[in-house]
C-alpha cells in the first residue's frame, strides 16, 4: 500500500454528526430522532417501519427500569420497528441519544395544543395528553400506510 492509494485523510478529524454511529452488536443506529411535531413523526416513522407495521410503545408513567427491560426483550428477539413515546426527560432523551426512536409526548402535545385551543380540567390533564399523542401518533401511521400496535407500559 502507498500513499498515493489513501483517498481521504486520516489526520482529518470528521464531526460526529457526520459519522455512521454502531451499537454493541454492530447493527448501525441513528441517534437524535425525537418527534415533536407530526412532520418530525413521518420522518420517523419512515426509518422505523419494516413490513409496513410500527410497533408504538408508550411509556408515559413507567419507570426507567420496565423501559430498559422492553428494550432488553426487543433487542433480544430482534425488534427493530418501535417508537417510544413518553415525557420529556433526561432519561427520554438520552434514548434518543442511543439510537432509539421517541417522541417527546410533552413537546408533541404543546405543539397541537396551540395549533387547536382545548380547555380541559387539571385533573385529567395527563390522561387526555396519553389519549391525543396516541391518536395523532396512530394517524400518522395510517396516513403513510402503516399498521400499527400501541403498547402501554402498564400492560407489559
Amino acid at each position: 500500500m502507498d500513499g498515493s492509494s489513501l483517498d481521504f485523510n486520516l489526520l482529518e478529524m470528521q464531526p460526529l454528526s457526520n459519522l455512521k454511529w454502531f451499537d454493541y452488536c454492530l447493527r448501525e443506529v441513528l441517534p437524535g430522532r425525537v418527534g415533536r411535531t407530526l412532520d418530525e413523526v413521518g420522518s420517523i416513522l419512515r426509518t422505523v417501519q419494516e413490513d409496513q407495521s410500527v410497533l408504538l410503545v408508550n411509556i408515559l408513567g413507567a419507570s426507567d427500569t420496565i423501559t430498559r427491560n422492553i428494550l432488553c426483550h426487543f433487542e433480544r428477539l430482534n425488534i427493530r420497528n418501535y417508537i417510544l413515546i413518553g415525557p420529556g426527560s433526561d432519561f427520554l432523551f438520552d434514548l434518543a441519544r442511543r439510537g432509539h426512536p421517541v417522541i417527546d409526548a410533552d413537546q408533541f402535545f404543546n405543539y397541537h395544543r396551540a395549533q387547536k385551543v382545548m380547555g380541559f380540567q387539571h385533573s385529567s390533564a395527563e390522561l387526555m395528553k396519553n389519549i391525543l399523542v396516541n391518536a395523532y401518533v396512530i394517524k400518522k401511521c395510517l396516513e403513510n400506510g402503516y399498521d400499527s400496535l400501541i403498547v402501554n407500559h402498564g400492560l407489559c
